[in-house]
């Protein structure tokens, strides 16, 4: 699968064409490395998706077969002072500090329809302004919410997808995700554990 041919996920903010992505030229060409180590996996058979989905909505179902190419992925997720580090070399802007607002997890999340910024289905996830990868809460939260060995939060597939090329690497397709996620069991299991 060429990264060209992957679509962003639901639920993210679209931007018009007459838009430009800011970004140094070092994004596209590496210049940075990753921190932590990654984990090879030989490739083979693999599977993504469950016969048994908990929410039948989210279209886990049915498992899909393919067979992967070796590949490998990076062992944790990418910290806060890891994309800072990014972010200080290149002065990327996410999509979050462009649009000036981001989705927070709220877990008292008020009944349907009572916030007009909410996420359908999940009015737990509310839209609130100035809420980007620093400040994670909203505007002035960093001091209190952010620490930097913390996985980054608030980037977009976008975001991702920079600064995986900064690194040298690509953001991994989703069977290739699944199959990670999954410690290359081809098992319909909830949990790599059992």
């Amino acid at each position: 699968m060429q990264d060209d041919d992957v679509e962003p996920p639901c639920c993210t903010p679209t931007r018009s064409g007459s838009e430009r992505r800011v970004a140094s030229p070092d994004v596209k060409n590496g210049g940075g490395s990753p921190k932590s180590p990654s984990v090879a996996f030989e490739g083979g058979k693999a599977i993504r998706g469950t016969a048994s989905p908990l929410i039948v909505d989210d279209g886990e179902a049915p498992i899909r077969k393919t067979r992967l190419r070796p590949f490998k992925i990076g062992a944790t997720a990418v910290t806060n002072l890891e994309f800072a580090d990014f972010v200080d070399a290149t002065g990327y802007e996410t999509d979050a500090e462009r649009f000036g607002w981001s989705f927070v997890f709220q877990p008292q999340a008020r009944p349907p329809g009572a916030l007009p910024h909410s996420v359908p289905g999940a009015e737990w996830w509310q839209r609130v302004d100035g809420a980007n990868w620093r400040d994670i809460l909203g505007p002035g939260s960093a001091s209190e919410a952010w620490d930097a060995e913390h996985p980054v939060v608030h980037v977009s597939w976008h975001d991702a997808k920079a600064y995986a090329a900064w690194i040298g690497g690509r953001l991994p397709s989703e069977f290739e995700w699944e199959h990670a996620a999954r410690s290359g069991s081809v098992d319909d299991i909830r949990f790599p554990w059992g």
